[in-house]
């Protein structure tokens, strides 16, 4: 799963990675790892509010790519029937 979220942060797409992206991702993602307890623990006095938002942004991200490419494949399909 955090592979996935690393390449969908990078700039992938479901159909379509390269290793730019991957390598933009990977480096995005692990700051995120990074950031996010310091961020947590400096706005809220909790760290673990910051984890809550990392788990939050990384699932986030896979679900709305997700949910673009199935909305996107559903208007190519609709074009073709000429809906």
């Amino acid at each position: 799963m955090f592979a996935i979220a690393a390449l969908l942060i990078g700039g992938a797409s479901v159909t379509k990675a390269t290793i730019g992206q991957a390598l933009l991702g990977t480096v995005l993602f692990h700051t995120l790892f990074i950031v996010s307890p310091l961020a947590g623990r400096n706005m809220f006095g909790d760290a673990q509010l910051g984890e809550f938002f990392r788990s939050f942004v990384a699932y986030g991200v896979i679900g709305v790519s997700l949910g673009m490419h199935a909305w996107r494949k559903q208007i190519e399909a609709r074009r073709k029937l000429g809906v």
